[in-house]
């Protein structure tokens, strides 16, 4: 898993207090076994180009894809999906990962993994594709 430099700060964030963001304990063992790389997306002038239309991490994320040549881009902005798919770097987001998971019997229930990130993240999603999550799930 590769993660971009620019969220180092993050990175410092959980390493002062793990407890303090779900996820954090995870991600510290991820980097510390080293399947987590933090890289710096290098073509300055995609990443320029790309911050006329999406903010910046969504574009050094797509950059970074591209340079990588990333399997996949995790990635739930609608307008950084569309863009990241215009280079052809294909894309999930976080509900597709939480769909896989279902399928895979990793989790038992969408609703609760959905509702889970909603109240301890800012995680954000609309009703309507809430609805759908749990509708593709089999839960609705």
């Amino acid at each position: 898993m590769i993660i971009l430099s620019s969220l180092r700060q993050f990175g410092t964030e959980i390493t002062d207090d793990p407890h303090r963001r779900p996820g954090c304990l995870e991600l510290i063992k991820a980097r510390d076994t080293n399947f987590v790389k933090i890289i710096n997306p290098e073509n300055l002038h995609l990443i320029q180009l790309l911050k006329n239309q999406l903010h910046e991490g969504e574009a050094e994320a797509i950059a970074l894809a591209q340079q990588e040549k990333a399997p996949i881009l995790l990635i739930d902005e609608a307008e950084g999906r569309e863009v990241a798919k215009s280079y052809n770097i294909p894309v999930i987001g976080v509900i597709g990962i939480l769909a896989a998971a279902k399928k895979t019997g990793e989790i038992e229930s969408m609703k609760t993994e959905l509702d889970s990130l909603i109240q301890r993240t800012s995680f954000r999603v609309s009703r309507i594709m809430y609805d759908k999550a749990l509708e593709m799930s089999g839960e609705l």
